[in-house]
């Protein structure tokens, strides 16, 4: 395998040890629809507040108690996706500069300091092979200095970590949790530092990449092996897949080698992506999250699937949290988070996102909002309509919304309970108690505004009067029912036999005459309206 470079511009992020984020722009020509610019930026203006001096704090509870902490690679991520986005130079800056004072400090790539006690009293100081290429990957893309990050050569820290056959390993008492995710770093970082890295290395760390590459075409999460390729499709892994995939695809002139992984790679991917746009996370690929909905959207636009980035892009959309006050009550100044998945977004709506709950919204917003970027714009103008003619109080009834975007949540209010909409197509809403003409009205984040009307009815004790109280068998009577809204169904029943049946007219009246038949005695007489619950009735006698 040759020498190989790399094109900068497509940024790359990553999430520690068992998950990783990254940012693609689309191949340069790559045909797509205008895509709406709303949710990357509102992702990202939310996303940008949440580093305090530049670093994630994240709390997490275990056995009862809470721990909080800093996540230098969570901090990262953040970087790559504002970066990835724009507009947010400043902060990136900030967390670079924050994460460098980290690795001065001996802090992420650099293990803990332990000085055990009585007999053993010894120290040991290891170094994670990928943090250190998470870290030299965000050195040779956001602005730092490879040579010298933190006063690390992270260049030469990081081949100090590779093994002969291209594979890193990390040197730590702990043992050796190098995966894939950080092998994909080391390709990138590597690569991409140029004349500062040694090129027979950065080609020893590609090909040991490549050499993770399934039969089916996704990449493994997990070595399983010092020197060993996979061997076993189950251990196919998404999020491993997108960020292979991404570092292969920023190779300038790759062999026919990394060509053929790519291509394998993507099927791959075209192949486990739910009919919806999402993917799943894990080897089981069962949960659609957006975490690797964003990681596989962005790959795939790296590799030229723009269809199916779009899709993702819409899937990811429809997680974003919009601060509509009145369908998410709790979101406030979070308006903008992407929710990891239906739950979380329902949670969040509710009650806010919580402490124990935010790092989960930070990382899902690092890794899902850069494939934000290619969420489309709607067409059309925005419209609801509702169901023509009445329907029954309290129950649910279909309105047709269009002009929203794929993706696109908006609020749809006046009914019994807001409803959240997501793109255009059909939404159920309940209608409210009682009778009359109710409005409802859909709300975007970006405050279009749509109205339609429905007729509802509720329940009502008609008023049925028989114009006479007795009547020879055979002949006539006449009936009067009022109470009911004009245009209103109605249907009149002697004895349980229906006898006539119409509508009210303008002033919500409606009569009819019958014959009375040849049985004698009382006769009971039924109006029901629309619905069931309206109805009345009254009795006359047949003689």
């Amino acid at each position: 395998m040759k020498t190989m470079h790399v094109r900068r511009a497509i940024g790359l992020a990553g999430a520690g040890v068992l998950a990783a984020g990254l940012t693609v722009a689309l191949p340069m020509g790559a045909a797509q629809a205008e895509p709406d610019p709303q949710p990357a930026a509102t992702g990202a203006t939310w996303l940008a507040t949440q580093p305090v001096d530049g670093l994630i704090n994240v709390k997490n509870e275990y056995d009862g108690e809470v721990f909080e902490g800093v996540d230098q690679g969570l901090s990262l991520d953040v970087a790559f996706a504002l970066n990835a986005v724009g507009g947010q130079g400043d902060t990136v800056t900030e967390i670079l500069d924050a994460v460098a004072g980290e690795v001065e400090a001996g802090k992420y790539i650099q293990g803990d300091e332990y000085d055990w006690q009585e007999p053993y009293d010894f120290q040991q100081v290891g170094y994670y092979s990928g943090a250190t290429a998470k870290t030299l990957t965000a050195a040779v893309e956001l602005g730092g200095d490879p040579t010298s990050f933190g006063g690390v050569d992270l260049v030469d820290r990081l081949e100090e970590l590779v093994t002969p056959s291209g594979r890193i390993e990390d040197d730590s008492f702990f043992g050796d949790y190098a995966n894939v995710i950080g092998q994909s770093f080391a390709v990138r970082g590597l690569q991409g530092a140029g004349d500062d890295a040694s090129a027979a290395v950065a080609d020893a760390v590609t090909e040991f990449l490549v050499l993770q590459q399934c039969d089916n075409g996704g990449f493994r999460l997990n070595f399983n092996g010092a020197d060993a390729g996979c061997t076993d499709d189950a251990d196919a892994d998404p999020d491993a897949t997108s960020n292979a995939l991404v570092a292969l695809s920023s190779i300038e002139t790759p062999d026919a080698e990394v060509e053929a992984a790519l291509a394998d790679g993507t099927d791959y991917l075209l192949d486990i992506q739910k009919a919806d746009g999402s993917f799943g996370g894990g080897t089981s690929t069962e949960e659609s999250n957006s975490n690797s909905t964003g990681l596989a959207g962005s790959a795939l636009a790296a590799l030229g699937e723009t269809e199916a980035a779009t899709d993702a892009a819409a899937w990811v959309r429809a997680h974003q949290l919009t601060g509509l006050t009145t369908c998410e009550a709790g979101i406030g100044a979070d308006a903008g988070a992407i929710a990891y998945n239906d739950a979380d977004a329902a949670a969040a709506a509710k009650d806010g996102i919580g402490d124990l709950e935010r790092g989960v919204f930070v990382r899902a917003a690092a890794q899902a909002l850069p494939v934000l970027t290619l969420t489309p714009a709607a067409v059309g103008d925005l419209a609801v309509k509702g169901k023509a003619g009445f329907i029954q109080a309290g129950s649910a009834t279909k309105v047709t919304v269009t002009g929203l975007a794929a993706g696109e949540r908006a609020c749809l209010t006046g009914g019994k309970a807001a409803v959240v909409v997501t793109g255009s197509g059909s939404a159920t809403v309940t209608a409210k108690a009682g009778t009359g003409v109710r409005t409802l009205t859909l709300v975007t984040a970006g405050d279009a505004t749509a109205q339609t009307t429905v007729s509802v009815l509720g329940k009502a004790k008609l008023k049925v009067q028989a114009a006479k109280k007795k009547v020879k068998k055979t002949k006539k009577n006449k009936i009067t029912v009022k109470g009911l809204v004009a245009g209103e169904k109605v249907k009149v029943a002697l004895r349980g036999k229906k006898v006539a049946a119409g509508k009210a007219n303008a002033k919500g009246v409606f009569k009819a005459k019958f014959k009375v038949g040849k049985k004698t005695g009382n006769a009971k007489v039924k109006a029901v309206g629309q619905f069931a619950n309206r109805k009345g009735a009254t009795k006359f006698k047949v003689r």
